[in-house]
């Protein structure tokens, strides 16, 4: 081969070598992005549970004729919850389901601590009765009065009352339901307090409002098995659970679940209800679930009556309905908006 061709062997050689180096690679083509559905419209649902003590299968208890209604009204009580009302507010609006759910043939009598104002710990101020479960205006008319000002002590209260009620010989058939943020400035023995009640032959039902815990000593509880007719015992139940279901029309499915007392859930918005692991269930609803809006559900739940009180009221913007279901046996419709 002669020295020319060579050259231009070599130089195209080159000149391709070069060419590969210097194409761009191929740019790969984006990958697209997954669009995700839009979520479907959705509200909230709340369920606050206020429930008297659950009578368990050790016997047969006597059936409270009294009930003395409790309310704290001391100035920790105007602390407002993550909704914007008091806890006064839900404690005041507790003790008035607690009134209506009493028997007409009961004797009923409203006190409060701390709603006198002063320098010290006040007394416990019986505001009405013991009036007729039918004459239940008179301590309703009182509760709408009552203003926190003060300051006292739950357990002094309590001790007080049980002063009262053995004076009277009426300690065996009440039943004292106490609703309170259990914020004590004024110290006090609450766990002996009510134990001294209870074993006295009492009951104590403490509804606690806020986000203390139940004490453990007030769930333990027992009535002295020592006095006749008094076999059985009492224990304060556990917050239910509950579920959102889509109402059957639309198809029955569980759109949330929760527990009761545990804020609320978020659930599609549409015909729905609760359904709430009581003894019996209670199934509350269908009503309408509208889009971005908080349904606040409060259930009073008394076992412990004779007969047994349940009932429910639903909340929300500008509507309320409730429904009584004396027995676990839905009776009526109160007047309110329609769901």
């Amino acid at each position: 081969m002669t020295r020319a061709p060579l050259l231009a062997l070599v130089a195209a050689s080159l000149l391709a070598s070069a060419c590969t180096v210097l194409r761009p690679a191929p740019v790969p083509e984006p990958t697209p992005t997954p669009t995700s559905a839009p979520s479907p419209p959705s509200g909230e649902v709340e369920l606050q549970v206020f429930s008297g003590f659950a009578p368990q299968t050790t016997g047969t208890a006597l059936p409270a004729k009294r009930i003395v209604v409790l309310v704290d009204a001391t100035r920790s009580m105007l602390r407002r919850d993550a909704h914007g009302g008091t806890l006064f507010d839900a404690a005041r609006g507790g003790a008035a389901d607690a009134l209506r759910a009493t028997a007409d043939g009961d004797e009923v009598s409203v006190e409060a601590l701390g709603n006198r104002r002063g320098a010290g710990c006040g007394v416990p101020e019986r505001l009405t009765g013991p009036d007729r479960g039918a004459e239940r205006a008179r301590p309703l008319a009182a509760l709408t009065k009552l203003a926190p000002e003060g300051e006292a002590s739950v357990a002094t209260s309590l001790q007080e009352i049980q002063t009262e009620l053995d004076a009277e010989g009426a300690t065996r058939r009440t039943t004292v339901v106490v609703f309170t943020d259990l914020e004590d400035t004024c110290g006090g023995d609450l766990c002996a307090a009510a134990e001294s009640l209870v074993q006295a032959g009492g009951w104590v039902d403490l509804r606690v409002v806020g986000d203390a815990p139940t004490p453990a000593c007030i769930a333990a509880l027992r009535p002295s098995l020592a006095l006749p007719g008094r076999a059985a015992s009492y224990l304060s139940p556990p917050p239910p659970h509950f579920r959102v279901v889509a109402d059957e029309a639309e198809g029955h499915s569980v759109l949330a679940s929760g527990q009761a007392g545990s804020g609320a859930v978020t659930a599609r918005a549409g015909l729905v209800a609760l359904e709430v692991d009581l003894i019996p269930p209670e199934r509350i609803g269908p009503f309408r679930l509208r889009e971005g809006e908080t349904v606040r559900i409060r259930l009073l739940d008394f076992p412990g009556t004779a007969p047994p009180e349940r009932t429910w009221q639903v909340e929300r913007e500008g509507e309320k309905f409730e429904r009584r279901t004396p027995g676990g046996a839905e009776t009526a419709v109160s007047s309110g908006s329609t769901p």
